[in-house]
């Protein structure tokens, strides 16, 4: 099934056996990247089963996916004949121009003649008389005008009633995320002075979370001017925590107000030494002040309008904490210099590279 987390918890086979119901047609809701059906087909005509049996089965699969791919295409219903003679439709649904299905069903014969020229040809595709004599009563009969409408009321029906459920789920996977994502930051509330020592914990929280192929927290001191990475997750992790990073090629052009930095620009993701295969890269400001700055990289994922505004509101709570932990952390310097130990600055706060 596609990965979209609108479309995880669809009750594919409720949703098929209500809208065989409705037009009293077997169908079933098809799954173009998978190529295959996403549940068990409601009501799936006899004659069909007798054919996936056959060793010609894979290549009416391809033609079949072929047909589905340009419904998709064309946004356009598409009538046509099974291998057994039947009438079908494939009506396309898009939703949020991201996510693309097919409704299959009708499998009638508009005459008995159709019936009777399968019947001649089923020897040659590998089916015995005695099978399909078990099966002829169950076969249906119809008119293309019924088809036809059937395929109208499916496509505004199907359409509307998965693109609901597909934001329905959207809103719940939200919420779930933003209330991990307060979890997370109460983690850090508990003791803003391991701000540093929690890069880690943060890092594959967010990872988990929100899918991320590849990521680095990066920390640059006032003295260097390269980016070392304390954190990471996902792929290349050796890579990136080996590398030096020179990520103010990319924050320069961070315009005033602006809450984070996005490229795809290869001569630009190259500049900045990143891994050679960095096709893409989100820069979240973490800590900014005179003597250090800590960012969030995020690499190789695309992030919708939504995710990149809760990454940023996570980061934005971050800074804060991290000023807490500045002023804490200078609190206790005072306290240290009255005393013969060494004090130490923010940069201790976060783990050795």
């Amino acid at each position: 099934m596609q990965r979209f987390s609108g479309l995880a918890k669809v009750p594919w086979e409720e949703i098929q056996r209500c809208l065989s119901s409705l037009t009293d047609f077997p169908l079933f809701i098809y799954d173009p990247k998978e190529k295959r059906a996403c549940a068990p087909l409601a009501r799936e005509n006899p004659l069909c089963l007798l054919v996936h049996k056959t060793e010609k089965e894979s290549d009416y699969q391809a033609a079949f996916a072929k047909q589905v791919d340009l419904a998709i295409e064309t946004r356009e219903v598409i009538f046509a004949k099974c291998p057994t003679n039947l009438h079908y439709f494939v009506i396309p649904i898009s939703i949020a121009n991201q996510v693309h299905f097919a409704i299959i069903g009708g499998k009638i014969y508009f005459s008995e003649e159709e019936s009777l020229s399968f019947k001649k040809e089923a020897a040659r595709r590998g089916i015995s008389s005695i099978k399909l004599s078990d099966s002829k009563n169950n076969v249906q009969l119809g008119t293309e005008e019924a088809l036809r409408k059937a395929a109208q009321t499916l496509q505004t029906i199907g359409g509307m009633l998965l693109e609901n459920i597909y934001c329905r789920n959207q809103y719940e996977s939200k919420a779930t995320l933003l209330m991990s994502l307060l979890h997370l930051a109460g983690q850090f509330k508990k003791d803003p002075t391991s701000f540093g020592l929690n890069m880690s914990f943060l890092i594959n929280t967010l990872g988990i979370i929100f899918d991320l192929k590849s990521a680095a927290v990066f920390y640059q001191s006032a003295k260097e001017g390269e980016h070392k990475a304390i954190a990471v997750f996902g792929e290349g992790k050796e890579r990136l925590h080996q590398s030096k990073v020179s990520l103010d090629v990319l924050l320069q052009h961070r315009k005033k107000g602006e809450p984070y930095v996005f490229s795809e620009i290869m001569f630009n993701l190259l500049k900045c030494k990143l891994p050679s295969d960095t096709r893409s890269c989100y820069l979240f400001p973490i800590l900014e002040n005179d003597n250090a700055k800590v960012t969030l990289a995020i690499l190789n994922t695309p992030l919708d309008g939504d995710n990149s505004k809760m990454i940023e509101s996570f980061c934005q709570q971050a800074r804060g904490l991290s000023k807490r932990s500045s002023y804490k952390i200078s609190c206790r310097n005072k306290e240290r210099s009255r005393s013969p130990f060494r004090t130490f600055p923010l940069s201790s706060a976060l783990p050795s590279t």
